[in-house]
């Protein structure tokens, strides 16, 4: 994960795990664990971290599901970003005090989650 994230990266990357991972990592605030072993054993399995500190076996399928594509569009939402979504293609806003400033953007994809998915890692890319 440590590929240089630049506007033409992201929206060339396929509906994939890749995707789903920068998603968690880049936008849900989850972060990967490493498998920790010890002479041979594993103590520890990899697992991915919540914000909240709970282990999550799996990423969520973002850029491929709806409805975890859903949960993108909430945590930008929180974050203050305004998500319009219409067929096949997601614009994404910065709101301050009720008004949109600069940083929009529109991705149009092969299917709606994708385009959520790209929509996201590119409104959370400067922060």
């Amino acid at each position: 994960m440590n590929k240089t994230l630049n506007r033409e990266s992201i929206l060339a990357m396929q509906p994939e795990r890749e995707l789903d991972s920068l998603i968690a990592e880049k936008v849900m605030g989850w972060r990967y664990k490493e498998t920790v072993y010890s002479w041979g054993e594993v103590l520890s399995p990899a697992q991915w971290i919540k914000p909240n500190g709970w282990p999550v076996d799996r990423v969520p399928n973002y850029s491929t599901d709806i409805s975890a594509a859903w949960g993108v569009v909430e945590e930008l939402e929180q974050k203050k970003w305004f998500v319009t979504i219409r067929n096949r293609s997601a614009s994404f806003h910065l709101i301050n005090n009720g008004k949109i400033l600069d940083g929009t953007g529109i991705v149009t994809a092969n299917s709606t989650p994708e385009s959520i998915c790209k929509a996201a890692l590119l409104a959370v890319l400067d922060e």
